[in-house]
C-alpha cells in the first residue's frame, strides 16, 4: 500500500486476532481468493456488462450506433448497482476482511563504514 498511497497513514478496518492494541503498527493480510474475486467484481463485471448491453442493443437496432452506446451505458450503470449490492454483502463476510497478521517491528538502518562491508567473493 505504501507504494500506491505513499507514506501517509491509511485507516483500514481489520479483524484483530493477534491481540494488538490501538496505535500499534501492524502487518495486515487478505486472502488471495478474496483479492481475486473482489478485483474481478470491480474491473471485469462492469466491462462485461458494458459489452453485453451494447451487443443486445445492437441486436435490437443494428443500424443505430446511438442505440448501441445507450445499451452499453445501461449495462455499465446496471453493473454499478450490482457492485453496490455485492459490496454490501461482502462487507460483513469474514472471508473478505483484512486480518492483522502481526505487530510491525521497526528495523533500524545500521550505517557501516565502507571498509566493514564485505565485497562479493571476499571472506574474512
Amino acid at each position: 500500500m505504501a507504494r500506491v498511497l505513499g507514506r501517509r497513514r491509511t485507516l483500514v478496518k481489520a479483524l484483530n486476532t493477534s491481540g494488538v492494541s490501538t496505535g500499534d503498527r501492524v502487518v495486515i493480510g487478505l486472502e488471495e481468493g478474496a483479492l481475486v474475486s473482489g478485483s474481478m467484481a470491480v474491473y471485469l463485471v462492469p466491462l462485461i456488462a458494458l459489452i453485453v448491453g451494447a451487443a443486445l442493443a445492437t441486436a435490437l437496432a443494428p443500424e443505430r450506433d446511438i442505440v448501441a452506446a445507450a445499451g452499453g451505458a445501461a449495462g455499465l450503470v446496471s453493473s454499478f448497482f450490482w457492485l453496490r449490492r455485492f459490496g454490501t454483502r461482502i462487507r460483513i463476510d469474514p472471508r473478505y476482511q483484512p486480518i492483522i497478521l502481526r505487530r510491525f517491528r521497526d528495523v533500524s538502518v545500521i550505517n557501516l563504514p565502507v571498509e566493514a562491508v564485505n565485497r562479493p567473493g571476499e571472506c574474512e
